[in-house]
């Protein structure tokens, strides 16, 4: 309308902003049809025992250590997405940065490579237990214990964030108690 046509110029680049967006999103890598992985599969030292976790860029399994040289159980983190070229290197940073954390609240960082396929991959400490807010309404936390709670989630990230350590999917399914 004659009244808003001001707007017009305005409306025009935000929505030239918008196909620009799209076209980079356009060129991301695909995701994989189906499964990453199956139960009883190796990757690199590992033994996948079972899925515990899904997201948006791949799935957590429950792993063991398969060549004998010790044992331990790890939460392996596996890519679900197709194997780009940056994603080694995302997942590689993803390793340096775990390194850098020393906190009793932070899952330790055991391990780190590629498969046998090429596939990247993080092998993290396992916490057994069950997301926050799941244990909050399970254990019937009074709203003070849910503050003590949240408190120790709290100073586990200003840890992180000292070390310009940025989770960036800080979420109750991603918190284990």
């Amino acid at each position: 309308p004659a009244e808003h046509r001001h707007l017009l110029p305005r409306l025009q680049r935000m929505l030239a902003g918008q196909e620009r967006q799209t076209d980079a999103l356009a060129g991301l890598p695909a995701l994989q049809d189906g499964a990453v992985a199956e139960p009883g599969e190796r990757v690199g030292p590992w033994r996948l025992v079972r899925e515990i976790g899904r997201g948006g860029m791949g799935s957590v399994w429950l792993a063991e250590r398969a060549d004998g040289s010790y044992e331990r159980r790890v939460a392996l983190k596996l890519p679900r997405i197709a194997w780009a070229e940056n994603l080694a290197s995302r997942m590689a940073r993803e390793r340096r940065i775990g390194a850098l954390l020393e906190h009793p609240a932070i899952a330790r960082l055991y391990d780190a490579g590629l498969d046998e396929r090429g596939r990247p991959y993080i092998a993290m400490e396992y916490v057994e237990g069950e997301p926050i807010d799941r244990f909050c309404r399970s254990a019937a936390l009074a709203p003070r214990e849910r503050v003590a709670l949240v408190l120790q989630v709290v100073r586990a990230l200003a840890y992180a964030h000292g070390r310009l350590v940025v989770h960036r999917d800080i979420k109750p399914g991603n918190v284990m108690v």
